[in-house]
């Protein structure tokens, strides 16, 4: 076959792997289905099921809600997340898609039902059958009754598939193991960059279809086969200019209708999260044996960044003998180049750029960087961006698989495919044996909910700053959730704007318990800041300590108390160290207006959620949200009160401004008994804001200031000693006075 000459679309010959290709694929699938997914796993009821990880406990749990709750608008919106407001189960990663199924499911046998075991069997099952599909786009020989070349080309690509490296690290994103996805795109995109004519709008269809599907999975298919199919559009556009209106519109709708659709049934898109940058590819993770069974699983995992365990993307020994074979080939034979694929190959650099992201590295050398926080900002919806990488892995396999079958005599092709698929196998060992691991289980605890502990949940685990805490408290939602109770809060992923982890922890740090809500406090770092006498009066607190686990502090209000004793102390089990900002043993300081000047150490007893000191002492609020909790004392209830904080802002640039939210009252879920106030502050330099507030009548006078910063700023951008990772405003001083 020679390629055709520039401006030419490749010919349009048929490429159907017919019954004994897909007979292959779908016999691949059960084998790697039985050897890599314990049968415990497909029950969706036991084994992991009954105590899943963090992330497979959030997707449950809005799973689970969903079917929980009557059906509504937006379609999606589970009420009985993040109450009372609900929550989209878009935004906590439960494959929309299955949970629609799930809950018309639901509603016939009266009950929750979990598909998320029949989902991993789809996931397996499809995966070989897509990458013989896709690589019947790649110019493989059409299977024409037993061609050994074609046959021997199709066994191998099925079963590489299922041995792709990425795809058996998913185990704990069990959405993002539909790759069969990616491989559907790269066949479809490949077939119209075939066609010799434009296909108008039947051409579109396919995609436009696979791309719904895609955005009601997980987003990051979406956009990942979205790419894909820019390419075709931009050949149309570019290479074979004839009716490029066509290639506009139809990549235009098969954007806009997925999108629209998510939309309508999501009622939000959701937002981005800080990460980009960080949860990246390593520019050497495709080829360093990273967990290999060739050359030494112990070998150090390339992570220059703190997140680049995200951006494993190692493709294997096998696959990459195949890729060096093809290159040689290529050169051999004079057509490396892909001429007439350039859009595709655009497609694959574009997404090989955002896996590596604004800060590329080369094992732990920091090739260059382009610090940005618009760039990082704007890259948010896909901050854990060295997933994208893995179209262009799969790319590469099926290029590879190709150009072997072509340019080989059969026997030698035969040979070859088999040594790499035998060198895959044993490559990939490792992450085998974890996977089949992961989807095991572990033995689940006794659970920490008692029949009578009310009707909602509020877990505290402060953001994720220590991975067991997230873990366990992702759990207890999930056992929540199962119990019928409903949750204050959820870990979103993608969390929409004007909402933010930050908030709902200094929330339930700060304000005191509702009407049969049961607050948990989760790991290490939520046990140091709890204090009990936030939370109200009349309070009933246990501790529960599971193996391995710090534990966590559970309180209710005492009348639902069924008599079990409760040994939580009133604050945090050691306290925080003396002289660090935050609660102090659990105490809510007190303050006796008026009260000036208050300063330095004097202040770090005032301090709640989102500060953190330099080596001056100086107190600088780290991320979107700080807040202060304290006692007035003396001052009758409904005097008016001014707070007055001398503080900076910290700007994008030295010189100049930014702006911050400031709103003060009492430590409860009520209505703000004054409204919120906006300051522009000059950039370290200091600047007064005076609070209006009210003393309020309940728990002896407590208040609390909340200080939200819109767009808090990465000190790397600007540059200068700021101690934080993302800052806002910095607090001098504070003074107390009765309003005139």
């Amino acid at each position: 076959m020679r390629p055709p000459g520039p401006g030419t679309v490749p010919s349009a010959t048929p490429r159907r792997a017919g019954p004994i290709g897909y007979a292959i694929a779908v016999v691949v699938g059960v084998l790697a289905l039985a050897a890599l997914i314990p049968p415990s796993a497909l029950t969706g009821s036991e084994g992991i099921w009954r105590f899943p990880p963090a992330d497979l406990s959030q997707n449950l749990t809005g799973h689970l809600a969903f079917q929980r709750g009557p059906w509504g608008l937006p379609l999606l919106q589970a009420p009985n997340l993040a109450w009372p407001h609900g929550a989209s189960i878009a935004m906590t990663d439960s494959n929309p898609l299955l949970s629609l199924f799930a809950k018309l499911l639901a509603g016939i046998v009266g009950r929750p039902v979990n598909l998320f075991g029949l989902w991993l069997a789809v996931c397996w099952l499809l995966q070989p059958v897509a990458a013989v599909y896709a690589l019947d786009g790649f110019a493989a020989r059409a299977l024409d009754g037993f061609a050994a070349r074609a046959l021997g080309s199709r066994i191998a690509v099925a079963i590489l598939a299922v041995l792709f490296p990425a795809l058996l690290d998913r185990a704990e994103h069990i959405n993002l193991c539909a790759h069969f996805l990616i491989l559907f795109a790269l066949g479809m995109a490949v077939r119209m960059m075939r066609a010799p004519t434009p296909g108008g709008w039947r051409g579109w269809r396919a995609p436009v279809l696979l791309l719904v599907a895609t955005i009601l999975i997980h987003p990051y298919l979406f956009l990942f086969a979205l790419a894909l199919f820019a390419a075709p559009a931009l050949q149309r556009l570019v290479v074979v200019p004839r009716r490029p209106g066509w290639a506009i519109a139809g990549l235009g709708v098969a954007t806009a209708v997925p999108v629209a659709i998510f939309l309508a049934l999501s009622g939000t898109l959701g937002g981005g999260e800080f990460g980009f940058g960080i949860f990246s590819m390593n520019l050497a993770a495709p080829f360093w044996p990273q967990r290999s069974g060739l050359f030494g699983a112990d070998l150090p995992m390339l992570d220059a960044t703190g997140g680049q365990r995200e951006g494993f993307n190692y493709l294997g020994g096998g696959i990459l003998l195949l890729i060096a074979l093809a290159l040689g080939l290529g050169v051999r034979h004079g057509d490396i180049a892909w001429r007439r694929w350039w859009p595709l190959l655009a497609a694959l650099v574009a997404l090989t750029g955002i896996a590596l992201s604004n800060r590329v590295y080369l094992g732990p050398i920091r090739l260059f960087a382009i610090e940005s926080s618009a760039l990082e900002s704007l890259m948010g919806v896909v901050r854990a961006s060295g997933r994208a990488f893995w179209p262009v892995g799969y790319a590469l396999l099926l290029w590879s698989v190709g150009q072997v079958e072509r340019r080989l005599s059969p026997g030698l092709a035969w040979g070859v495919l088999a040594l790499a698929v035998g060198l895959q196998i044993v490559d990939t060992a490792p992450v085998r044996a974890d996977m089949r691991a992961y989807w095991q289980g572990v033995p689940a605890p006794a659970s920490a909910l008692r029949p009578d502990d009310g009707t909602l949940l509020s877990a505290a685990s402060l953001c994720e700053t220590e991975l067991s805490g997230d873990a366990r408290a992702a759990q207890l939602r999930l056992a929540a959730i199962r119990a019928g109770m409903a949750l204050n809060e959820i870990q979103l992923s993608r969390p929409p704007a004007g909402t933010s982890c930050e908030a709902t922890s200094s929330d339930l740090l700060d304000l005191a318990l509702r009407a049969g809500e049961l607050r948990a406090f989760v790991g290490a770092p939520a046990l140091a800041r709890f204090r009990r006498a936030a939370l109200g009066a009349e309070i009933a607190c246990r501790e529960q300590r599971d193996p391995g686990h710090p534990g966590m502090i559970l309180c209710r209000h005492a009348q639902v108390s069924d008599g079990a004793p409760d040994g939580a102390p009133d604050g945090a089990p050691d306290g925080a160290p003396e002289g660090a900002p935050g609660p102090v043993g659990g105490r809510v300081a007190r303050l006796h207006p008026p009260a000036s000047g208050i300063a330095g150490a004097a202040l770090y007893p005032l301090l709640s959620w989102g500060w953190r000191a330099d080596a001056q002492g100086v107190l600088w609020s780290s991320g979107p949200r700080a807040t202060l909790l304290f006692h007035l004392d003396g001052l009758a209830a409904g005097t008016a009160v001014l707070v007055r904080l001398t503080l900076d802002g910290v700007a994008r640039h030295p010189g100049g401004s930014s702006v911050a939210r400031f709103r003060a009252g009492a430590n409860d879920w009520g209505p703000p008994t004054h409204p919120a106030m906006e300051a522009v502050l000059r950039d370290l330099a200091a600047s007064q804001v005076e609070v209006p507030l009210t003393v309020p009548a309940e728990r002896g006078g407590m208040v609390r200031i909340v200080i939200d910063i819109p767009a808090p700023v990465d000190p790397r951008t600007r540059g200068g000693a700021i101690p934080v990772r993302w800052a806002g405003v910095r607090l001098h001083s504070l003074d107390v006075r009765v309003a005139p």
